[in-house]
């Protein structure tokens, strides 16, 4: 982490406006956080995450990777480089800590979503806070914390993205039909997941609707 916060030292970079002045995103407030959960309670941030949020969710399939390898049943990672796809997954994870070194599946994220979402890991001030949404944030992007709400096909969507070497995941819901996509893919380089997380919002909204009628 020190390395890492040492890229965005305010000594080598200016800062994008003055404290309070707006709000932007940045990896490098994850780290932070970290940290900060670190100093808290005087436990590495693994165990942490490890009892308030696996173990209380059963989130048998989800862990943070902190070794010099992936373990063994993590799917092989792909990044497109000059037209190829190229194994890179033998990267470090431990570079991005607690702002990318989360491996999970799909199944673990949808629970995971579920318990942010309805409020099952939060106070009601915090949860409050957590979806309090600042307008023009990024782009067609309005962040919260730790969460995004942006205009899609099918409506309105919060949740939040995620994506490095060999790897994009996209965690969304659709609040007004209670429906939530989770997408996971193991290559990175070709782009986000927005269009395959649109259409499995419009076949779900199908199913539910049911057959047309005569």
């Amino acid at each position: 982490p020190p390395e890492l916060l040492a890229y965005a030292d305010g000594a080598r970079h200016a800062p994008y406006f003055e404290p309070g002045q707006g709000v932007t995103y940045a990896n490098t407030n994850y780290v932070l956080l970290g940290l900060i959960v670190e100093a808290a309670t005087g436990r590495p941030f693994r165990d942490e995450l490890r009892d308030r949020i696996l173990r209380p969710l059963a989130l048998h399939h989800t862990s943070l990777e902190e070794g010099a390898a992936l373990a063994a049943d993590v799917v092989q990672g792909y990044q497109r480089q000059e037209g190829q796809l190229v194994n890179v997954s033998a990267v470090n994870l431990t570079w991005a800590w607690v702002a990318g070194g989360v491996v999970s599946t799909a199944a673990d994220l949808a629970r995971f979503a579920r318990a942010v979402f309805d409020g099952e890991l939060l106070s009601p001030a915090s949860h409050q806070a957590m979806f309090t949404f600042s307008p023009g944030t990024w782009g067609r992007l309005e962040f919260g914390m730790g969460v995004y709400r942006t205009q899609s096909p099918n409506g309105e969507l919060i949740g939040m993205d995620g994506g490095g070497a060999g790897g994009n995941s996209t965690m969304t819901r659709l609040p007004e039909a209670d429906v939530t996509v989770v997408v996971l893919a193991n290559v990175a380089g070709t782009g986000g997941l927005d269009h395959i997380r649109d259409e499995a919002f419009a076949w779900a909204l199908a199913q539910r609707a049911g057959p047309p009628t005569a």
